[in-house]
């Protein structure tokens, strides 16, 4: 995820963007990162390149709420009003590409601390490299994404030279389906190394 912050003339954040502006921002940012750049001339699409399509969806702050950003709002004379954008419901989120994107979006919404636009990143790289468009490469953190590779973080139980039985009890307590993993960490390490590279 990105969180973008809308500065007022002052150049610093007052918290309450001018609502018009703010869509006006949330769309330009549509249009380079979700439409393939459609705004961008050849040459200022090769400098971006991959990026062009790194965004999936865009969320914009309106009454004190995140909501999905589809567009701009206009009055009858073409002037922008604001965001055309919807309440947030299950089927917006892909739950095979997104974990508890409800609960997590409602949960980031602070008004202090969080944007007043977030992009929602790509973060697949199931398909070729050159048609990889992710953050999960570039970026060196994903705290606080939706996706999983921001999901999930290892369980480590140590108890050196003790009993590995004793430990069982708060090991099937934390690992209700599942767990990967292996009493030494060293065999632990190496297949995982396996399981991503192949055996060599």
């Amino acid at each position: 995820m990105a969180h973008v912050y809308f500065k007022g003339q002052d150049g610093t954040w007052d918290g309450s963007p001018n609502v018009a502006d703010l869509a006006n921002l949330a769309n330009n940012l549509m249009k380079y990162l979700s439409d393939g750049g459609a705004l961008l001339t050849d040459k200022e699409k090769a400098v971006v390149d991959r990026l062009l399509l790194s965004v999936d969806k865009i969320l914009i702050r309106e009454n004190d709420e995140y909501k999905l950003f589809e567009g701009l709002k206009l009055d009858s004379s073409g002037k922008i009003i604001g965001p055309k954008a919807s309440l947030i419901n299950s089927t917006d989120f892909d739950p095979e590409k997104y974990i508890q994107s409800g609960f997590r979006i409602q949960g980031l919404n602070d008004f202090n601390r969080s944007g007043d636009i977030v992009l929602v990143m790509k973060d697949s790289t199931e398909s070729p490299i050159d048609q990889r468009y992710t953050s999960g490469v570039a970026c060196k953190s994903w705290h606080g994404s939706l996706n999983p590779s921001d999901s999930y973080v290892p369980f480590i139980l140590s108890y050196p030279g003790g009993n590995s039985e004793v430990l069982t009890d708060v090991k099937n307590s934390a690992c209700e389906t599942d767990c990967k993993g292996n009493w030494e960490l060293p065999k632990f390490v190496k297949e995982i190394i396996n399981e991503q590279y192949g055996a060599n």
